[in-house]
């Protein structure tokens, strides 16, 4: 599995800025990950950083522990595609 940290240029052009490849997507990963990030950046509790996510596999909970100050918002892509998938009529 890979986690990526990703962020928006001046021309709201996205850009990766880190990415690890893990054993899975869970909490214990998304936890190593946003450490090795804060290190590596210098965050503290994640003011001025926003979690976009689809709310599984431990990103909110991994969040919630390291980053209390970050925003968190759904990723619209991920609802739209979940809602339809579950509205499906064949």
């Amino acid at each position: 599995m890979i986690l990526a940290a990703v962020g928006k240029d001046v021309n709201n052009q996205m850009y990766p800025i880190a990415w690890a490849v893990v054993e899975g997507e869970n909490v214990n990963s998304w936890i190593w990950f946003f450490n090795t990030l804060s290190q590596e950046l210098g965050l503290t509790d994640g003011r001025g950083w926003t979690v976009i996510s689809d709310q599984k596999k431990g990103l909110i909970e991994a969040t919630h522990e390291l980053f209390l100050e970050a925003e968190h918002h759904k990723c619209a892509r991920h609802v739209y595609a979940n809602w339809k998938a579950r509205n499906k009529t064949d």
